[in-house]
């Protein structure tokens, strides 16, 4: 079963994730990373790519697996640990 953004707060902060997640534009994008056990969340204004908020979190117990899943799912997208590709192909 995929983990959703929200699997990685921990339970103490989901009201106020809720709340922030809520409070959002349509017109911005998020950049979600943990870094030294803390879940930050950057909003940036789309197409100015001017960042407008960020607020951070505690990660909850299986915040690293969902930080892992998409990891991997990037690394399947852009092709980081997929075939070689040559100018041929």
């Amino acid at each position: 079963m995929a983990l959703s953004p929200r699997d990685a707060i921990h339970i103490d902060h989901l009201d106020r994730y809720d709340s922030f997640m809520e409070q959002l534009d349509l017109d911005v994008f998020l950049d979600i990373y943990m870094d030294k056990s803390i879940i930050t969340i950057d909003v940036y204004r789309y197409p100015t790519n001017t960042m407008v908020r960020s607020e951070q979190f505690t990660p909850s117990a299986v915040a690293q697996e969902y930080f892992d899943q998409e990891k991997k799912i990037a690394d399947e997208m852009f092709g980081v640990d997929g075939p070689k590709r040559t100018m041929e192909t």
